[in-house]
């Protein structure tokens, strides 16, 4: 199956460091990689159907010159590059390019926003993963590298992992010489007897990959998680929760991992 990288990213300075991760595992992997930039268009809400259409090809091609030279700029010239530009939503724009013949994982990046902006605006990685079934990847806002030396998979018997969606994302990691550790977080008095067993199914799940497996002792499952992943230059991959009332819990886990890591977090579907 193909491989597709999809960013999601607009012509600012702190795109960049976006596009150099996703095109420096693009090239390792042969992945194609698709940019989108959704541009917020200035045609008038009522008038003529006709003349706000041409309004918006004429901002849709505005922008896709701008994008095209700036990714032009940073990107290596044997990844091949596809552009798409919306004036509609993200999800949908998504949605449309959907195919069952790629392999989708998308990225985005946080961004710096005031206190009152993350408290009345959600963040573009938390409104996709909510609603997009595809691995999502977040690159942290003082994300420095351009790779990662190891993969680290966050694991809990309580929601198990989306075993199709984390076997596409080793397809992508494990497959070229990368170092991949399951690991749980208890707290200090919990039983390891259910989460033990668990580790060894998913061992067992995935015998083509060198997997080993820790169990991390927090009284905080988020300070255990993060804790874990600072040690080394890592690729932390999570579960997330259903839409159900008994998993609210685990969106605000995510939620805050999304915020508080300092390494790519990669959120399976």
């Amino acid at each position: 199956m193909k491989k597709r990288f999809i960013l999601l990213i607009d012509v600012k300075e702190e795109s960049k460091t976006l596009l150099r991760f996703a095109g420096n595992w693009a090239g390792r992997v042969d992945a194609e990689l698709l940019i989108i930039q959704q541009v917020y268009s200035m045609a008038p809400g009522i008038g003529e159907g006709e003349i706000r259409s041409k309004i918006k090809r004429h901002e849709r091609e505005k922008a896709l010159t701008e994008l095209t030279d700036f990714v032009a700029n940073e990107l290596d010239t044997s990844v091949t590059v596809r552009f798409y530009v919306t004036t509609g939503s993200l999800e949908i724009a998504i949605h449309k390019l959907h195919t069952s013949q790629m392999l989708d994982i998308i990225f985005v990046g946080m961004k710096n926003k005031s206190w009152l902006e993350r408290l009345f605006f959600q963040s573009t990685a938390i409104r996709l993963y909510q609603e997009v079934k595809k691995p999502i990847v977040v690159l942290p806002l003082d994300c420095e590298s351009n790779d990662f030396d190891c993969v680290q998979i966050a694991v809990t018997p309580r929601f198990p992992v989306n075993e199709e969606a984390l076997r596409q994302v080793l397809s992508v990691t494990a497959a070229f010489g990368k170092k991949v550790i399951l690991f749980s977080v208890l707290k200090p008095h919990e039983s390891d007897e259910e989460v033990t067993v668990y580790l060894n199914l998913l061992l067992q799940i995935f015998p083509e990959y060198a997997l080993s497996y820790e169990i991390v002792r927090n009284e905080d499952v988020v300070r255990g998680i993060t804790k874990q992943i600072e040690t080394g230059n890592g690729l932390l991959i999570v579960q997330k929760g259903s839409r159900e009332f008994s998993d609210y819990f685990r969106s605000y886990i995510v939620e805050d991992l999304i915020q508080l890591s300092k390494a790519p977090v990669v959120i399976l579907p």
